[in-house]
């Protein structure tokens, strides 16, 4: 009797296991190696990959399934082979022993893995997985794996490639080249990616460094968003195709942070394509060196649409190194911060050692703000005013940008250039630049507390203006590399308001201060319907019978009135000089 009942739990506990192995077979690389039609689909089950694994042609891991990777493993993977995931993968790879992917001997490439969107919330992880000869290394649709400590070595095309509302989390991954095989032979433009984010994706990635990249390190496209912190991007550039930058933003709303970019044809690119999307990123904490052509590129698709304008906020950035010595090649950027029929918040800003302007703008609107910016040394040392100068801007839109706390300093050329339009703001230092600190031409500005001192040339030259506010303006101890008065005393006012007919259309300037200034303190040419209030003099540096102030229309063709409401001068001059010179005949 006894006999017979340890029979029947012997052959039971033989049944149970049985049951065991058919719901969780191992797949052994004898199986993957096979030829058989059925097997690039599992049966749901656990899959256990370990040692050497061949696989032949595309293989997927069904709804439900899960396979399981263990360390150490290498998956040789056939020419252009892909693994699908519409279920669960988990691979457990170590530092010391990392789990790697690369095409069999004789092929150049596999095709990674790609997750659809029936592995949502199915818990796929990926950990220290090493991508070798990929064209692309991880494609993700709809779908949320977790991928942590992963290498892509010189991914063809797109190392992770993120579509359809994809939300992975990426953490401590690195992208070492992409697209350097391939450069030169592609007709199509995408490749040498990092991270493509699009279709409305929206990752959390933290701690990713990326190198060698040809095309672009993190690509934005398509209304997507999601958290980007601690980014280290180093030698992107070479792409002949399309714009080759870091960070490239179009059409969407991500918040990055935390970020370093060295050595790229662009250090970030924004730039707004569908006026049905919202581009407006924000960066925050960055450091761009030793770009390029540009540090940070805001623009339009149509730059004749002046309607859409806010495009990104910028807070603690700081840039250097624009077109100069450590750049790719030198001599080649056209904007440290370039704005391009474009807007932006800009706070915290320092830029320095530029070979071109350290802000440059171009046709921006009142959405465009700059608070507290610092730009030194910026500016080319060749080329044309524009070019020279520390601060430029050429036209606005609608009232134009608001620049507050700005100071400018050591440029070549000009310190703040305003070039056709509007620009309102206040606390601005302009010093030790090699011309002018302060060139207002064609523009309208509308400014208050502002300090031009130790420039080569005039503190504060306007020409060609109708239109004009500075309230609280010094010039101090400026013109003293200046080669004459018309372009070395302490203000000069050239061809402003020449016309003198236009109802509204008043020079102005309240509260104006010069001291020690070379050449003298005012000089008016061909200029009426100006004004200057309270304006004070104090010891202009000048020549033997020359004058602390000079007003001279006596090349106007318009009758006009200059104002001075209010004066004080304290100016030691030459016998028989007076202190204001005025010729209108």
């Amino acid at each position: 009797m006894d006999r017979c009942v340890r029979t029947a739990i012997i052959f039971t506990m033989m049944m149970t296991l049985s049951s065991i192995v058919s719901v969780f077979p191992l797949v052994d690389n004898s199986q993957l190696v096979s030829n058989d039609e059925s097997l690039p689909t599992s049966s749901k089950a656990l899959i256990i990959w370990s040692g050497t694994i061949d696989v032949n042609n595309d293989f997927t891991v069904a709804a439900g399934d899960e396979l399981r990777i263990y360390a150490g493993t290498t998956i040789q993977m056939g020419p252009g082979v892909r693994i699908y995931v519409d279920g669960k993968v988990v691979a457990d790879g170590t530092a010391a022993d990392p789990i790697t992917l690369q095409v069999q001997s004789g092929f150049t490439w596999h095709n990674g893995l790609q997750f659809n969107s029936s592995s949502r919330n199915r818990g796929s992880s990926l950990r220290n997985v090493t991508f070798n000869d990929a064209q692309f290394g991880i494609t993700i649709y709809n779908s949320d794996p977790v991928i942590e400590d992963g290498l892509f070595n010189n991914v063809d095309l797109v190392a992770i490639d993120l579509f359809d509302w994809a939300n992975p989390v990426i953490r401590r991954t690195t992208f070492a080249g992409g697209g350097q095989d391939v450069h030169g032979s592609m007709t199509n433009w995408r490749y040498g990616i990092g991270l493509s984010i699009g279709a409305s994706s929206a990752p959390f990635v933290e701690d990713v460094n990326f190198t060698n990249q040809i095309t672009r390190a993190i690509s934005y496209w398509g209304n997507s968003g999601g958290v980007i912190r601690g980014v280290n991007v180093t030698n992107v550039g070479g792409a002949t195709m399309n714009i080759s930058a870091a960070i490239f933003v179009e059409d969407s709303l991500p918040l990055i942070e935390d970020v370093i970019i060295s050595k790229c044809d662009n250090g970030i690119y924004v730039i707004h394509a569908t006026d049905s999307l919202i581009t407006r990123p924000v960066f925050r904490n960055v450091v761009v060196g030793d770009s390029q052509y540009s540090a940070v590129m805001m623009t339009k698709f149509d730059r004749f649409n002046y309607s859409t304008y806010m495009m990104g906020r910028f807070h603690n950035l700081e840039v250097f190194g624009t077109g100069g010595p450590n750049s790719s090649s030198p001599g080649l950027a056209y904007g440290a911060v370039f704005l391009n029929t474009s807007g932006g918040w800009f706070e915290d800003v320092n830029i320095h050692d530029n070979t071109i302007n350290g802000v440059k703008m171009y046709m921006t609107d009142p959405s465009t703000s700059f608070i507290n910016t610092t730009i030194r040394q910026s500016g080319a040392l060749i080329g044309g005013t524009n070019q020279r100068a520390g601060f430029f801007m050429r036209s606005s839109n609608n009232g134009g940008p608001s620049i507050h706390n700005l100071t400018v300093s050591e440029s070549p050329g000009v310190g703040i250039f305003l070039s056709k339009g509007d620009v309102s703001g206040s606390g601005w230092i302009t010093q030790n630049n090699g011309n002018e600190g302060l060139l207002v031409q064609d523009a309208f500005p509308s400014v208050s507390d502002i300090l031009s001192q130790n420039n080569g040339y005039s503190g504060l030259r306007v020409s060609n203006s109708n239109r004009l506010a500075l309230q609280n303006f010094e010039s101090r101890h400026n013109g003293y590399s200046a080669p004459s008065a018309q372009n070395g005393a302490g203000m000069v006012f050239v061809e402003s308001n020449q016309y003198g007919m236009f109802a509204g259309t008043n020079v102005q300037c309240s509260q104006c201060t010069s001291i020690e200034d070379n050449w003298g303190a005012l000089r008016v040419e061909d200029s009426v319907d100006i004004q200057f209030v309270d304006l004070e003099v104090h010891d202009p540096n000048v020549v033997q019978g020359q004058s602390a102030i000079v007003i001279d229309d006596s090349n106007m063709n318009w009758n006009g009135w200059v104002d001075i409401d209010g004066a004080e001068i304290y100016a030691n001059l030459s016998a028989g000089a007076p202190v204001i010179l005025i010729d209108d005949t």
